[in-house]
């Protein structure tokens, strides 16, 4: 597993195929793709040419955490590694967007408002 910490904008829950891994879809057989907001970690992504997992700053249904100590707080040897991506751009976490149905889904609100979304995401 790899944790990355204030480096994403938003996330997209898509279906997932059944050919891809069970441990790593959700319930619904859905996947979430997270787009990285920094150039080293797209670098790195690019040049590996393979795709990295990473989990929320948060357990769920827990608040986010805003700060590395707490990050290294509550899931220091929960995890493999722990990459501090720097200072965060606001206490906002990504907005995830559902894409597996028809009528596209706002789970949550972050850093991009559902006010920026409506024109992409309808009403």
């Amino acid at each position: 597993m790899f944790f990355s910490f204030g480096i994403f904008r938003f996330e997209i829950v898509l279906k997932a195929s059944d050919k891809f891994p069970a441990d790593f879809r959700g319930a619904g057989a859905s996947i979430g793709i997270r787009l990285p907001n920094l150039t080293w970690l797209r670098k790195l992504v690019g040049e590996t040419g393979v795709p990295i997992t990473a989990t929320s700053a948060n357990i769920s249904r827990e608040r986010e955490v805003a700060r590395i100590e707490e990050v290294r707080e509550t899931f220091y040897g929960k995890v493999d590694l722990i990459v501090d991506g720097g200072k965060t751009r606001g206490n906002l976490p990504s907005t995830v967007i559902d894409l597996t149905s028809e009528d596209p889904k706002i789970l949550r609100e972050g850093a991009i408002p559902r006010s920026q979304l409506r024109e992409y995401l309808g009403k």
